[in-house]
């Protein structure tokens, strides 16, 4: 499933995957996997999951959330804070 926000940011959720929508800069993943691709003028787009803040920088990158909540971040391209 892809989702384009009204800011620019794609995100490509894999499924299964469970996310909530928190604002246009902002989702929480709680399981699963997304990619986003965020674009200059959204930088600062945030995924949040159970134990870590992701938060963008102008990027392209994936995150996976694990039944137990541990969190693997792979940028693809550009920066993240965590």
């Amino acid at each position: 499933v892809q989702i384009r926000l009204n800011n620019g940011v794609e995100v490509t959720l894999h499924a299964p995957a469970s996310i909530t929508l928190v604002d246009a800069r902002s989702v929480q993943l709680t399981e699963g996997r997304l990619v986003a691709r965020v674009p200059e003028a959204a930088i600062g787009f945030r995924v949040q999951t159970p134990n870590t803040d992701v938060v963008d920088l102008g990027t392209e990158f994936g995150v996976s959330v694990e039944e137990n909540g541990s969190t693997e971040i792979h940028v693809a391209e550009g920066v993240v804070v965590a």
